[in-house]
Formats: structure tokens, sequence, C-alpha cells
């Protein structure tokens, strides 16, 4: 993996297979993103080019690139989360642009094949049985790490749903 050779947002634009019928506008970038299509796709490359480097912590962003923090874990590499956006519970702000609720994106993540599919590979290849890449809520849950610096305030951050709160509470994410 060379990522002088690889654009992160053409590498999301990607996955078609997760796309299906509801692929336009926000929706295509919204699935490309919460699919496992793509990080199936580029985990063994960017495992390899980690693997290479051999990093002692890896800093991603964990809505865009939760590919680093895959290969971080498959690497037994610690990493923390850095969201620019204002928060966890930015993601709602996302599904609505998008004309979604969180449980429509579920259902179009669990009956799509190769998404399952991936996502299957994926648990199984990182030895991670209770990975969901978003086939159930909390959205995103899969794509914070224990510790996660938040880029905003608390005043500005969007708030989180109660279900969000107690979930990360319960798994000591912060």
């Amino acid at each position: 993996f060379d990522p002088t050779q690889h654009n992160l947002f053409a590498m999301h634009s990607g996955g078609e297979e997760t796309v299906g019928s509801r692929g336009h506008g926000e929706i295509r970038l919204l699935l490309a993103l919460c699919g496992a299509v793509l990080p199936r796709s580029y985990l063994p490359e960017i495992c390899d080019w980690m693997r290479a480097l051999e990093p002692q912590l890896v800093v991603y962003c964990p809505h865009l690139c939760v590919y680093a923090h895959l290969s971080a874990q498959q690497l037994n590499v610690p990493s923390v989360g850095l969201l620019t956006l204002p928060g966890p519970g930015s993601f709602k702000g996302m599904l609505e642009v998008s004309n979604m609720t969180q449980s429509e994106l579920v259902e179009v993540l669990l009956e799509n094949r190769p998404h399952m599919d991936a996502l299957a590979y994926i648990k199984d290849e990182l030895g991670l049985p209770g990975l969901t890449l978003n086939t159930e809520p909390p959205l995103n849950r899969d794509h914070y790490a224990a510790v996660n610096l938040v880029t905003t305030t608390e005043a500005l951050q969007d708030p989180m749903t109660p279900e969000e709160v107690a979930y990360y509470r319960e798994v000591g994410k912060r």
C-alpha cells in the first residue's frame, strides 16, 4: 500500500456493491463510509504498509478511516481516534442529510450480501466476533478506539442519543 497513490476520498467513492439502488448523493458516501466492503478491500494492503512502518501508535479519524483502526487492531498497535466532527453524536446529522434513520441504515447493511460477506471476512481475519460495522446500533461504535480525542468543546458537541451515551459508558470508550 502506497498512501501517495491513494486518495482517501476516492477510496470512499468505491463500494458500489454496498450502495445498490440507494446510490446517489450523500447516501452513496454514507454507505461507503459505513459499510464493510471498502475496509475489506483495503485492509490487507494497509496492514502490510503499517507492518513495514512499525508504528507505536495509530491516530486516525473514526469516520473517514476505520481502516486504520482495524489495521491497528490486527497488528496489536494501540490506536486513538481523532474526531474533528462535533462529537460522536454528529453522525445523526449525516443520516438526516441523507434522509435516513439509524434503523434504515442498519437494515440496508444487514440486507446487503456483499457487506455481510465482507464483514464476515473481517471478523474472521481480525478475530473480532463482536464486530458489527454498523449492523446494530449505535452506529460507528466499532469505529472508535478506547480513547478518542474530540476537537470541539463539550458545549458545541452534537448531542448523543441516550442509547449512545449508555453504550459508550458501558464499554468504557471515552
